[in-house]
């Protein structure tokens, strides 16, 4: 962490910090896991709309 090597954050302080983002990650991986297996909204207007994007041509001056 940039913090800590620069001596903003104490090293006990960094390693709880990671701890508790381990958790949240871990948490939130739960989650959204869960919402697959209920695939909740799946029939809400607009569940099944896409984007589509046209690539726009970039056109190099080989004379340059």
């Amino acid at each position: 962490m940039a913090a800590r090597d620069r001596g903003y954050c104490p090293i006990p302080l960094d390693a709880d910090l990671r701890t508790q983002i381990e958790e949240i990650r871990r948490l939130l991986n739960g989650y959204v896991s869960w919402l697959k297996t209920k695939k909740i909204g799946e029939n809400e207007p607009g569940a099944n709309l896409t984007i589509h994007e046209i690539s726009p041509e970039y056109l190099i001056d080989k004379e340059e």
